[in-house]
């Protein structure tokens, strides 16, 4: 998924933000899913339904006749966050892994720490080079400001 928002579609909050989170939308405004009494959608979590992630999803619909509404308790309902797994006592997988599954995702952890650090590496070279060239352009505004003079 890209760092990207769109009209229907995009990414409100990306893992370059906020790393190892990431919501993603879409409005089925122009291509509605149509159905009579019941929608059933699923999410498959890796290729087979292998992983034991942490998904969400809310949808909306609208219906001709007003019905009952339920909703659950405001503590049940208020999103993860950052920092906020532990605490609440969420986060810990339901599921077994197997000893390859368990080897790849310490390799993924891995591979994601030394991303992190060429990641940090790359935007204070960024920095550093924007810093300059601010200064050499502040340098060369005074220059034609001294000559316009």
């Amino acid at each position: 998924m890209q760092d990207n928002a769109g009209l229907y579609n995009g990414t409100a909050l990306h893992e370059s933000i906020v790393p190892g989170f990431q919501t993603s939308y879409k409005f089925h405004i122009t291509d509605p899913v149509h159905f009579k009494k019941r929608i059933r959608v699923t999410i498959e979590h890796g290729h087979a339904n292998h992983l034991c992630d942490d998904w969400a999803s809310t949808a909306y619909w609208y219906q001709k006749k007003p019905g009952a509404v339920t909703i659950q308790p405001l503590d049940e309902r208020i999103p993860t966050t950052p920092g906020d797994i532990e605490r609440r006592g969420i986060g810990k997988s339901t599921c077994e892994l197997t000893a390859e599954q368990q080897m790849q995702k310490d390799t993924a952890k891995r591979r994601f720490e030394e991303f992190m650090k060429t990641r940090q590496i790359e935007i204070e070279a960024k920095l550093k080079a924007t810093r300059e060239k601010e200064a050499g352009n502040k340098k060369h505004a005074q220059f034609i400001a001294r000559k316009v003079k």
